[in-house]
């Protein structure tokens, strides 16, 4: 049976329109929380216009942003985590953050890539890459590569076999600061969360964290994976697991009950992503964007008592034409266009949701950026 907060969410949410639209940047994921002031403070994932549209993985940054309250204008701070470099499992790419306070300690959970096992640079790829992207080849090989030249194909496959090697190399981490503004402190010099044994569900890929404390005081870290076969045989299937900690900074342990969140069983391409979660009257909530089950546009929510068994997903949110009449700006190579992606739930100090922040491509640069909705909480009762 859905939970009031499920059949309620919806109906709460006051589309207010995009914020952070930055020129000549890309601006994706974005996540945080208002503080003792009502100041918001948020952490947004980034990358250059100049570079390709898929560098999310590969020099996507974190940048930092502060407003006085939900109806002030964001201020971007410059950037807070960036790529390790060298031969660290995080060197490339750092996106789609996931922050919270915590205690007197401010919390960034987040997706790391590397690409140093081959010999291209990522300058060199995303170069390589941006070509493809421009002349509209950047897919995997098929019937179009077969009327290339010999010179020709080995681009396209290189620029695309380099590409998927660097989304195997997605894992998860942490990094804690004692200021809203950093610096930030890498947790351990190993991925958070790594992937599973080999046939396990998530023994490719873990990325998107979701993260929550439990009433009991347990952390809990909510990871999308997939697993290498079904990424070779259809591009993976995105599920979600859990895995707890007593204390903050882990070792966090994978729930024998993973993955908590799998429609597999419901269609072959029914899938989900981008999960956030709160806790509210008693019970966890999980807002996430739906991949097949209803379509590829709007959001999802489930409910579930222990924060493990999660009940069927009801709608969270509608797609931008139902909020939006700005014009729905088609990407090449970037197919999200009418889609609210990466939800994020911006918390007040007692846990409240108070606003959710999504991504959405378009905007005034033509680009991505954030879209704001302020949460009516009193619907939410």
């Amino acid at each position: 049976m859905p939970s009031n907060i499920q059949k309620q969410f919806a109906l709460s949410l006051n589309y207010c329109g995009r914020i952070l639209e930055v020129e000549g940047k890309h601006v994706w994921g974005t996540s945080g929380f208002v503080d003792e002031q009502g100041r918001v403070h948020v952490y947004f994932s980034n990358w250059s216009m100049d570079d390709a549209r898929a560098s999310w993985v590969i020099s996507c940054k974190v940048n930092y942003a502060i407003a006085e309250s939900l109806d002030s204008e964001f201020v971007d701070q410059g950037t807070v985590l960036e790529g390790a470099g060298g031969d660290c499992w995080d060197a490339w790419s750092i996106h789609n953050p996931c922050v919270h306070k915590v205690g007197d300690k401010y919390v960034m959970l987040y997706m790391g890539s590397n690409g140093n096992s081959f010999e291209l640079t990522k300058r060199d790829l995303n170069q390589m890459i941006l070509v493809c992207e421009n002349e509209g080849t950047f897919n995997p090989p098929n019937e179009r590569t077969s009327n290339m030249s010999e010179d020709e194909k080995h681009r396209v496959e290189l620029a695309w076999d380099s590409y998927t090697k660097v989304v195997e190399s997605k894992r998860i981490g942490m990094a804690i600061a004692d200021k809203p503004s950093g610096p930030f402190v890498r947790i351990g010099d190993t991925p958070l969360i790594d992937t599973g044994l080999p046939g396990e569900w998530d023994d490719l890929v873990t990325s998107n964290p979701a993260f929550c404390v439990a009433p009991n005081g347990q952390f809990y870290l909510y990871y999308k994976a997939w697993n290498k076969k079904s990424w070779q045989e259809k591009h993976g299937n995105r599920k979600y697991g859990v895995a707890v900690s007593d204390t903050l900074e882990g070792p966090y342990i994978k729930s024998d009950a993973n993955p908590i969140v799998d429609f597999e069983p419901m269609g072959e391409h029914c899938q989900l992503e981008d999960a956030t979660v709160f806790y509210l009257n008693d019970q966890f909530h999980m807002v996430a964007r739906d991949m097949g089950l209803q379509d590829h546009v709007r959001g999802i929510i489930m409910s579930s008592i222990d924060g493990i068994t999660f009940n069927d997903p009801e709608l969270a949110f509608h797609g931008v034409s139902q909020y939006s009449d700005e014009t729905i700006v088609e990407l090449k190579d970037m197919a999200r266009s009418g889609n609210y992606e990466r939800p994020q739930i911006i918390k007040d100090l007692d846990g409240a949701p108070v606003a959710l922040i999504c991504a959405s491509t378009g905007g005034k640069y033509g680009t991505s950026s954030p879209v704001l909705f302020k949460i009516d909480e009193s619907k939410l009762k």
